[in-house]
């Protein structure tokens, strides 16, 4: 889930993070957001391209992420 908001959201996610939005990947039915939350780490949320507009997210704005543990897939390199 991502959240705009200068306070943390109140929210039943498990895991809150605010980081940066560092790359956007539209594609025909949903949009990758990455949001960078350390200087090693992006999550990633796939969002329909309906919730892109709402939120009118681009890159360098500041998000809150949030999920819950069984939403997570880990990549390491």
């Amino acid at each position: 889930m991502l959240y705009r908001s200068e306070e943390e959201p109140k929210s039943t996610a498990e895991n809150l993070f605010r980081g940066t939005v560092s790359r956007i990947t539209v594609g025909k039915i949903t949009t990758e957001v990455v949001v960078r939350i350390a200087p090693s780490t992006e999550l990633c949320s796939v969002i329909t391209e309906e919730s892109k507009k709402r939120l009118a997210i681009r890159e360098d704005d500041t998000l809150w992420v949030g999920f819950n543990a069984f939403a997570v897939v880990l990549h390491v390199d």
